[in-house]
């Protein structure tokens, strides 16, 4: 969180939220470029299903200052 999270839109609760029924997440591929971070990862699910997200992220001072995903 403290390293750039706070940057992208939500509080730390609702980042909290969104991973309650997530187990794991694995990056499948990951770029970068600068100061561009491009990367895929799954996310396994407590029901057993895996989704997968494609997720761009542009730092600035070793922090992320914003970012974007969206399902692969």
């Amino acid at each position: 969180w403290q390293l750039g999270g706070k940057n992208l839109g939500q509080s730390y609760s609702q980042m909290v939220d969104g991973y309650s029924t997530t187990s794991k997440d694995v990056i499948t591929s990951i770029e970068a470029d600068g100061d561009s971070v491009a990367l895929t990862i799954d996310a396994y699910q407590d029901d057993g299903t895996v989704q997968a997200y494609s997720l761009h992220y542009e730092v600035a001072g070793g922090e992320i200052v914003s970012g974007s995903g969206s399902k692969a």
